[in-house]
């Protein structure tokens, strides 16, 4: 916007955070969610947050990092046992993962020891 008052008269400026506006509410409310929220199972208010607050944090870049870092955030709340409620709130539990060797299953003999 700057670059914008500068070179241009000052309508530009109006010009360039409309459309920052719209690319930003494009983004924020229809592509993450919709698309990359639902790939990696996570709820759509937490990939609006996120990308919202990655954005703020680190521009772009920030808004794409975001998702991938909630989604291991998730997988790892839902693997530690007292965590799980939060790996809830963050989205829908994964039915496929497979299980790690040290977890019980409640059908099988006692659990082997995580090393």
């Amino acid at each position: 916007m700057i670059i914008a008052l500068v070179t241009k008269s000052p309508i530009y400026v109006l010009y360039v955070f409309g459309l920052y506006a719209c690319i930003q509410l494009i983004d924020n409310n229809y592509i993450v969610p919709k698309i990359v929220g639902s790939k990696v199972k996570l709820n759509a208010l937490v990939s609006i947050i996120a990308g919202d607050r990655g954005g703020c944090l680190m521009g772009i870049p920030g808004m794409f990092l975001s998702i991938p870092l909630i989604a291991v955030l998730k997988v790892i709340l839902d693997r530690i046992e007292p965590l799980k409620p939060w790996g809830f709130l963050l989205g829908i539990p994964c039915r496929h993962h497979k299980k790690l060797p040290c977890e019980r299953s409640p059908a099988s003999e006692p659990a082997q020891k995580c090393e």
